[in-house]
């Protein structure tokens, strides 16, 4: 009987120490799960102020002309260039009337002559009453994209032309002519009134007139 309590004394502190461990053991794993799924739940909450596209604006190549975040940026007009001007322009050269936006024109259709998509549009300066251009665009897409006069005849008559002056509309003709697209590139060139860009890459040709004097 004796032997029988001493041993049931010897069992009891190591039942006692086994159970702490364990405890301690489990206290471990749950904080260990807690600091690793803590931050993963916040990264993905859903952020409220991002901007919509960063495609645009894109000059490779976001549909949209100007992303979202710009608003907040200096958008001085091109000189010389009406928003009632180029919209009157288009009126004449397209069987659909332009599609007004929040911050100008935008309008997909067919490009003339081609079974080629093109979005085309402006946004307003941000200066002044918004009266004036500040961005025109200018974005033909095909699966089967060629790159031939009849192309960027279709872009400058259709598109570029109410925001151009008969001089400007020459000198871009012969730029966007002289050009090797047996690559894809981004390429700029200055003019008097504004900047023009255009992007050549797979299934996309556009092209862009930018005011001069923007802050980014």
């Amino acid at each position: 009987m004796a032997n029988q309590i001493r041993d049931d004394g010897g069992r009891r502190p190591r039942i006692a120490g086994s159970l702490l461990v364990t405890l301690l053991v489990l206290t471990v794993v749950v904080l260990g799960f807690l600091v690793t799924c803590w931050p993963t739940s916040r990264q993905s909450m859903p952020t409220t102020n991002r901007p919509l596209a960063e495609a645009s604006g894109s000059s490779v190549v976001s549909p949209a002309p100007e992303a979202s975040s710009n608003q907040s940026r200096a958008l001085p007009p091109i000189s010389g260039t009406t928003v009632d001007a180029v919209a009157a322009g288009w009126e004449e050269k397209w069987p659909e009337v332009p599609k007004l936006s929040p911050r100008g024109y935008d309008t997909k259709t067919t490009l003339p002559g081609t079974e080629y998509r093109i979005r085309f549009g402006l946004l307003k300066s941000s200066v002044g009453e918004g009266s004036e251009v500040a961005t025109l665009f200018c974005i033909t897409t095909h699966e089967r994209l060629t790159r031939d006069e009849q192309l960027i005849q279709g872009v400058v008559d259709s598109c570029l032309a109410p925001a151009l002056t008969s001089a400007e509309e020459a000198s871009m003709t012969t730029w966007l002519g002289s050009q090797d697209y047996s690559e894809d590139f981004s390429l700029s060139r200055e003019f008097d009134r504004f900047d023009a860009e255009l992007v050549s890459m797979h299934n996309i040709f556009q092209v862009r007139l930018l005011s001069k004097g923007r802050s980014y």
